[in-house]
């Protein structure tokens, strides 16, 4: 029954630093490829205008 159990496990605080980082880094780059296909689609809608 002991295979059953989960471990939980504390992050120390130089994990949650370096993982908020991760998460700053993923965040900014959604944004990017988000901002980059609103772009494309204005200019190819502002091109048929």
């Amino acid at each position: 029954m002991n295979a059953d159990r989960i471990q939980i496990t504390r992050l120390t605080d130089e994990q949650k630093r370096k993982r908020r980082g991760k998460n700053i880094a993923v965040m900014v780059a959604l944004l990017a490829l988000v901002a980059l296909l609103y772009v494309i689609t204005l200019v190819r809608i502002g091109g048929n205008a």
